[in-house]
């Protein structure tokens, strides 16, 4: 799967099939080198119900050296399996 550059999550969910998704890297100029580390899962509370989001934990290696840690942008679990799979109830 292309992604024209991003993390790609492997999306399986039972009974409902496979599937995967890529997220666009945050908007760094090349040569810089991303790679992911830890996929982030957090519960928001809301007034219908929690809110699931997913995020990923990366390092970000510099041409020149060095590299720093960071976090993508919040993605909703229930947007990113209805993309895949039929929506839920």
């Amino acid at each position: 799967m292309d992604t024209g550059g991003g993390f790609v999550i492997d999306r399986l969910w039972m009974g409902h099939g496979h599937t995967n998704r890529g997220f666009p890297y945050p908007n760094y100029e090349p040569p810089h080198r991303v790679e992911a580390y830890a996929l982030n899962v957090e519960t928001i509370p809301g007034p219908i119900g929690d809110q699931i989001m997913l995020s990923v934990r990366y390092r970000e290696h510099a041409a020149g050296g060095g590299s720093y840690e960071q976090t993508s942008g919040p993605w909703d679990l229930r947007q990113f399996l209805e993309q895949a799979f039929a929506p839920s109830p």
